[in-house]
């Protein structure tokens, strides 16, 4: 495995944000140890709805953002690619009101 692909059983999905024409958006978290979770956004693509040219512009996309560290951009944690569905894991914001 690369350092940014994960394990399924390492992520966890809890409550469904929102979905598009490509998947659905949960809240939920991803186990970096045993005992040490963080909270995340996981976008899971629906793979029937996806064509191989989707796979393949959601996989570009990770490249893009792998390594992109930065105060003001959502922290990408990893993808999950290894079998279905295909779940991209990114940082959990809490939007707050004011």
């Amino acid at each position: 495995l690369q350092p940014w692909e994960l394990k399924h059983d390492k992520v966890e999905l809890q409550q469904k944000l929102g979905e598009g024409a490509f998947g659905e958006v949960f809240s939920g978290r991803l186990a970096l140890t045993k005992r040490f979770f963080v909270s995340a956004a996981i976008k899971v693509l629906k793979c029937d709805a996806m064509t191989k040219e989707k796979v393949q512009e959601a996989m570009n996309e990770v490249r893009v953002i792998r390594n992109l560290r930065h105060e003001n951009i959502v922290r990408f944690y990893g993808v999950a690619n290894r079998q279905e569905p295909l779940m991209i894991v990114m940082e959990l914001v809490k939007v707050r009101a004011e």
